[in-house]
């Protein structure tokens, strides 16, 4: 394992340093957590924002606890002795869901660039499909993982 670059809180105080002088940040994608939405080389258009103007079905930029920037999808805020948390989830329908604090999330993806073109991920219509993949997401999680469990309960 890796030991990280950056120690508490470092790299989330950098990233908000860089988007409230510049206002937006680029960044490229690694992995398929996201896929299709975001695929693995795309570069991720991000603003600073918030955390209360993040909704549900945006993608959320924020730092896990192991240092690492993540962007995944926004499903709800929730609260848990006086902390709320975005509760977020990958696209990918194995993924868990993620309890991160607010005070975490530094960013929301606006757009990304893939062959060359700009793929909005926000306005009306994209609100629209995030909200839908989050919806999805979330059967996901009710429908798929207990079916798992009852087959490794079997076996």
């Amino acid at each position: 394992m890796h030991e990280p670059i950056f120690h508490n809180g470092e790299l989330g105080d950098l990233l908000k340093e860089v988007l409230g002088s510049r206002g937006i940040l680029r960044l490229r994608a690694s992995g398929r957590s996201m896929h299709p939405a975001i695929r693995d080389g795309d570069v991720l258009h991000v603003s600073a924002v918030s955390p209360s103007q993040i909704g549900m079905g945006d993608v959320a930029v924020y730092i896990s606890p192991s240092g690492s920037i993540v962007a995944h999808r926004a499903l709800w805020f929730a609260s848990s002795m006086d902390r709320r948390y975005l509760v977020s989830r990958a696209d990918s329908l194995s993924a868990p869901l993620e309890f991160v604090p607010e005070e975490h999330v530094i960013a929301r993806v606006n757009c990304l660039l893939r062959s060359g073109g700009l793929i909005p991920l926000t306005g009306r219509l994209r609100s629209f499909e995030g909200r839908f993949r989050a919806v999805v997401s979330l059967l996901g999680h009710c429908l798929i993982r207990p079916v798992k469990r009852r087959g490794r309960a079997k076996s």
